[in-house]
């Protein structure tokens, strides 16, 4: 379990090695993070708003603000699309998040 710099909670798989109260930085790569609508159930649910989006043929990019913490987002366009100003929910799966250490390498594996 990792705590956010907004104070949220983080599970995460792969962060085997790291010690309690050691700074690290969760990170998961963009195509990993689902959005979906407000309410939407999951591990490590955040809600957010849309700050800007960008279609990439079949994918849309979003950039989302979830109290604070800045996601980006690569989701399939036969998914609900979301527009700019749109509350939504983010899902992160804890095996899709990677911890770093204060050097930038990765914790665990």
């Amino acid at each position: 379990m990792v705590r956010l710099a907004n104070g949220a909670r983080m599970s995460v798989a792969h962060g085997a090695g790291a010690s309690p109260g050691q700074k690290v930085e969760a990170v998961v790569r963009a195509h990993r993070v689902i959005v979906g609508p407000p309410g939407a159930g999951g591990a490590n649910r955040f809600s957010g708003r849309v700050k800007s989006l960008s279609y990439l043929g079949g994918t849309c990019a979003y950039f989302i603000d979830a109290d604070g913490l800045r996601f980006q987002a690569i989701n399939t366009i036969d998914r609900t699309m979301f527009r700019e100003g749109d509350a939504v929910s983010l899902t992160v799966s804890p095996e899709d998040c990677v911890l770093l250490d204060d050097a930038g390498r990765r914790i665990g594996a």
